[in-house]
């Protein structure tokens, strides 16, 4: 299925209401899984950020806009100082836009009502945790905001930070540009480990009850303990840009060489395809059917069972 332009980093394909949406060149792309129709909402330029579907359709691009479409129309777009590679966060009525002029931007519609500048670039989304924002910089710090006034709690030194923060169990696991991923409790304001991979890391982690799976550009995925952070066991898979995906006790991997894996919690491949081309937008696991986007714009449906 041809989606009339890449699919590149740090891109991220969602579903909703049995449609799938992804910035594919200077477009937002809608696929409706039943019919296989595809639909592009072309615009100035090139959508660089996952999009976020709440009751409309949040995309934002390399023009530095997030737009809002709601039935197909646009409904309000807001402006930031720079290019966008941040999905928004959007709570309530409140949509959080990390840009990389360093700004956090808190909108209420199209109306600005803070700014936070940051140390440096901002291309991850902001994390919302126990009443709090946190927001990694590729300054090497990580912030925590109160999201109602925008107000500085406090910062830690990390790494820079270019993937989204994941949150569980009350804990914050932060993977870093420089190749590490840290482990940190946002109430003791402790790191309680990290744990250093050789390669930069791209995009998402992913996570199950007990293991923290990362890859990077060393081709190697790892499976690390959420407790202490050490290996339990790691997998030669080649270059990965793309975020790794979790679905009913399976990881899914998809690289820079055209794999896409389909691994245990044990690191057995149960599944492996070649040949689709570089990719570098996450898998998406659905209920009956797994989809994998390769950076050329080509949409692959693979079932499961």
């Amino acid at each position: 299925m041809d989606l009339g332009g890449e699919a590149a980093w740090p891109g991220e394909m969602v579903y909703a209401h049995g449609r799938v949406y992804l910035g594919a060149g200077r477009g937002l792309v809608e696929v409706d899984l039943l019919s296989g129709t595809v639909r592009r909402e072309n615009l100035p330029e090139e959508v660089t950020a996952p999009p976020v579907v709440r009751g409309g359709v949040y995309v934002a691009a390399w023009d530095g806009r997030v737009r809002r479409f709601k039935a197909q129309a646009l409904e309000w777009s807001a402006d930031t100082g720079a290019e966008i590679t941040a999905a928004p966060l959007v709570l309530g009525e409140r949509v959080f836009v990390a840009s990389r002029d360093g700004s956090l931007y808190a909108f209420e519609r199209d109306r600005l009502l803070y700014r936070f500048q940051a140390g440096g670039h901002l291309s991850a989304s902001p994390t919302f945790h126990r009443g709090l924002l946190f927001l990694a910089s590729e300054d090497g710090f990580l912030y925590a905001l109160d999201p109602d006034t925008g107000a500085l709690r406090y910062k830690v030194k990390t790494s820079p930070v270019h993937a989204p923060v994941a949150a569980y169990r009350g804990v914050l696991f932060i993977p870093t540009w420089e190749g590490e991923v840290y482990a940190f409790d946002p109430l003791s304001r402790e790191t309680l480990w990290n744990t250093a991979v050789e390669g930069e890391i791209w995009g998402g982690l992913a996570l199950d009850e007990e293991r923290v799976y990362v890859a990077a550009w060393d081709g190697v995925l790892r499976a690390l303990d959420q407790a202490t952070g050490e290996e339990v066991w790691s997998l030669e898979v080649g270059k990965v840009t793309a975020g790794l995906s979790y679905a009913a006790g399976h990881v899914y991997v998809a690289t820079e060489e055209g794999r896409f894996l389909a691994v245990d919690q044990r690191g057995q491949v149960v599944f492996e395809a070649t040949g689709l081309g570089a990719v570098q937008v996450p898998p998406l696991p659905l209920a009956q059917e797994i989809l994998v986007a390769n950076l050329a714009g080509k949409l692959f449906r693979f079932g499961v069972g």
